[in-house]
């Protein structure tokens, strides 16, 4: 039973791995970081897509803490994370985040996962040049 269990531990990683490769968009899965008095002080990111290394220009964040490497961002996003993770609630965002290697501006959704979230994620310049393209038959 148990060498069972972990199989189909690993199958479903390797499904989500897979599902997360083939999205258009970025996205990530969090763990919620918590303090000693169990508040949400970070996330740290557990899977990252090609998409989202693409557009952070960054391959190295697994592991890392999202508002560590992103401290801009903490003031548009931790609250909405906070109540997705703590409460449930879905939370989505239009966002402009610009630091030395980034300058973009995305829709942005959180669903919770666990003790931590789902993140979605669609660059809306690139969403529009690829409206436009299908529009005028470039794509």
């Amino acid at each position: 039973k148990q060498k069972n269990a972990e199989k189909e531990i690993e199958e479903s990683k390797q499904l989500l791995q897979s599902i997360f490769e083939v999205i258009p968009n970025g996205s990530s899965v969090f763990k919620a970081i918590r303090n000693e008095k169990k508040e949400i002080i970070d996330f740290e990111f557990l899977i990252v897509n090609k998409q989202t290394e693409k557009a952070t220009k960054r391959t190295d964040l697994k592991g890392k803490k999202l508002f560590e490497e992103f401290p801009d961002a903490k003031p548009h996003l931790m609250e909405g994370m906070i109540n997705a993770v703590e409460k449930g609630i879905p939370f989505t965002s239009a966002f402009h985040y610009c630091n030395k290697n980034i300058n973009s501006k995305h829709y942005i959704s959180y669903a919770k996962f666990g003790d931590g979230l789902v993140e979605i994620y669609e660059n809306i310049k690139e969403s529009k040049n690829a409206q436009e393209d299908l529009k005028t038959g470039k794509a």
